[in-house]
């Protein structure tokens, strides 16, 4: 199941400009696992609106939203999404909010959840992944070799099964969260230096 509604909020200028108030807190990962940052302050009629959308979609009454954040990264940080899925939830959700940003920074999505090599593949490449982030993405070696790994680990999977969304300004975004899927490139908006969404997870 994959759903994409454009124009998903009626005001999503009302959104940016309350994440860019200097009030907003983020926050990047110690553990290393992800890049960029995160504000987890996301107003409520935000949650429920992409909480009852869900819901709608899927026809599942018993969803809940079990997670809920803005996440900006820029390509300074890495042009390269890595392909993963999240098992520990039902269904996951983008909501696109840069202005002026290429249509390929927008998701990729596989046809299939995953595959017992995968486990063995993603264990292999998590290493690579986490002395990269741990660098601060300065360490040209490191760079080179995360590219490198990011590479061979994403082209490991059918490239024919893929299913691409442009990204799109306000563009909402629901599929199943095991599921196989990755950022397609991250590349920065013109606007702010940024690749920013909304990103959810429900359970």
């Amino acid at each position: 199941m994959i759903f994409v509604k454009d124009d998903f909020l009626s005001e999503p200028f009302e959104l940016k400009r309350y994440l860019k108030d200097k009030k907003r807190n983020w926050y990047s990962d110690n553990s290393f696992s992800w890049p960029g940052e995160r504000c987890y302050e996301i107003p409520e009629e935000i949650k429920n609106k992409i909480l009852n959308t869900a819901i709608s979609i899927t026809q599942d009454k018993t969803l809940s939203l079990d997670q809920i954040n803005c996440h900006k990264i820029s390509s300074k940080d890495t042009h390269i999404g890595w392909t993963h899925y999240d098992e520990e939830y039902k269904y996951a959700a983008v909501l696109y909010l840069s202005l002026e940003i290429d249509r390929n920074s927008g998701t990729e999505l596989y046809n299939y959840y995953w595959e017992t090599d995968y486990l063995n593949k993603v264990k292999e490449f998590r290493g690579v992944r986490k002395l990269f982030l741990k660098s601060g993405y300065k360490n040209f070696i490191t760079r080179i070799l995360y590219k490198l790994s990011c590479n061979k680990f994403n082209n490991f999977f059918n490239k024919k099964d893929i299913i691409t969304i442009g990204y799109k300004f306000n563009r909402f975004v629901l599929y199943e969260a095991k599921r196989l899927h990755r950022p397609k490139k991250i590349l920065s908006s013109k606007e702010d230096g940024f690749r920013t969404n909304i990103v959810a997870f429900f359970k």
